[in-house]
């Protein structure tokens, strides 16, 4: 039980931004902590599951009901998502508001590029944007794509980041993730807390430096128990 404890707050910042820091104001303080810790084992499954394309799943939780948002390439993996995400305990139901996107022939490497300008254009004018899109995608990608990958390190964002390599912490027998707390911030993942060899060190950093996204990792480990 310490343990679990340990680990919630390790991740409680990061997940309260997934979930939604200003939902959680307006609940109690254990319910927020409870939607929070859900959203992250939702998305930790996501991250160990070979179909679910978690990067474009957005996973937000307020009293136990998760609600999924985001693009998902066929029915079989909005299933396996929705289901992946009723797995997890406290779980009351699923709310399933994915969008069925196919992918199109010829763009599985640049599909990365092609979400950061859906996004960007987005922000400048949503309607637009969409209308951009489905006129020319292929042609958006051709042109925008290596800047949009120098500029923003494959469109990964600082909290994507985080909670990915949390979940890789989660998943390692061989690193005691639960005293790691991780940051991230343009991409600089900072590692403070405990760990118990040189070994584990090793192993945390080695886990940091091969997330996508990471630019690079600070060591503020201590060595101890």
């Amino acid at each position: 039980m310490k343990l679990q404890k340990l680990f919630r707050i390790a991740v409680f910042s990061t997940a309260t931004m997934l979930a939604g820091a200003a939902a959680a104001q307006d609940r109690p303080a254990s319910t927020a902590v409870k939607d929070a810790w859900i959203t992250t084992q939702v998305q930790a499954k996501y991250f160990g599951d070979a179909t679910v394309k978690g990067r474009h799943i957005d996973v937000d939780t307020a009293n136990g009901v998760v609600t999924l948002t985001g693009e998902v390439t066929s029915q079989t993996e909005r299933q396996r998502a929705v289901a992946r995400a009723k797995e997890v305990d406290g779980v009351s139901r699923v709310v399933d508001h994915l969008s069925l996107v196919p992918a199109a022939k010829g763009t599985t490497g640049t599909h990365a590029a092609d979400k950061a300008d859906k996004a960007a254009d987005k922000a400048a004018d949503k309607a637009d944007a969409k209308a951009d899109h489905a006129k020319d995608k292929s042609d958006k990608v051709a042109e925008k794509a290596q800047d949009r990958t120098d500029r923003v390190g494959n469109e990964i964002s600082d909290a994507w980041i985080t909670t990915k390599l949390q979940s890789k912490y989660y998943l390692d027998s061989d690193v005691r993730g639960l005293d790691i707390d991780v940051t991230t911030n343009g991409g600089v993942v900072t590692l403070t807390g405990k760990v118990s060899s040189a070994a584990e060190r090793a192993k945390a950093l080695s886990l940091a430096k091969s997330t996508d996204g990471v630019k690079q990792v600070i060591d503020k480990l201590s060595l101890g128990r």
